[in-house]
């Protein structure tokens, strides 16, 4: 019961945090091109997240982790070591591909945008094509961070994700406009990341790169996620159309 009154009062500051950052984003820049821009450019990079990045979601990985920790902790290193790199092959594949189709299907979803305005949807989109890279990854840590019931450190990544957003908003956006709150989201991002790497690495679970991948294992993690993927996708899309 403490773990969960602790997620829950922390996934409640982090709502709070991200009211303030909207909040602030509308004070800052108003009803305007700009604004749209920038959620325009979350689109694709968003998308690539839900569908991509799910696939590493706490909800499926735990069981998982405690089923491999049960045999024994080689096996559950082995384990990570596999996932990780499954998830790196996957997502960089997804984003350095939407990398290079950026122009072409912003150019189909952004019709009504003058030619500057969506040659800055494309720049701020790449940017933050950085973003689901980063918090895949933290999900992948944040699987283990909860597995071994270390729910403080699980719960301040999303206060840092916004904190990091908050930040860039409030030094960057003078000189840099709308670009500067998108290097504050990948800088929440690194922090989401970072808050929970030193109990990964000291755990000794932190991944490595593994050419032997057990098939069968990530096999039936796709198939566990799919469902979930293809509902998460489904909204994504949604909010495009």
């Amino acid at each position: 019961n403490q773990a969960a009154l602790l997620l829950g009062l922390f996934a409640f500051l982090s709502q709070v945090l991200a009211f303030l950052r909207d909040r602030l984003l509308a004070h800052i820049f108003g009803a305007s091109a700009e604004l749209d821009i920038y959620y325009a450019a979350f689109r694709v990079p968003d998308f690539i997240f839900v569908t991509v990045a799910s696939v590493v979601s706490l909800s499926v990985l735990i069981p998982f982790i405690v089923e491999k920790e049960a045999e024994s902790f080689e096996a559950l290193r082995d384990f990570v070591n596999d996932i990780f790199s499954f998830f790196s092959v996957l997502i960089i594949i997804a984003s350095g591909l939407a990398f290079w189709l950026m122009p072409a299907v912003s150019g189909v979803l952004f019709r009504g945008f003058s030619e500057s305005a969506l040659a800055e949807v494309i720049f701020i989109s790449r940017i933050l094509l950085l973003s689901p890279i980063l918090l895949g990854f933290s999900n992948l840590f944040g699987s283990l961070t909860q597995a071994y019931n270390r729910f403080t450190i699980y719960a301040l990544a999303p206060l840092l994700y916004n904190a990091g957003i908050i930040a860039g908003t409030i030094f960057l956006t003078t000189r840099l406009g709308v670009v500067g709150v998108a290097i504050g989201v990948v800088v929440g991002a690194c922090f989401h990341v970072l808050v929970q790497m030193p109990f990964v690495v000291f755990s000794g679970l932190f991944p490595r790169p593994s050419l032997r991948l057990d098939l069968t294992s990530i096999g039936r993690i796709v198939s566990i996620s799919l469902p979930r993927t293809l509902t998460l996708s489904m909204t994504s899309v949604a909010t495009v159309f």
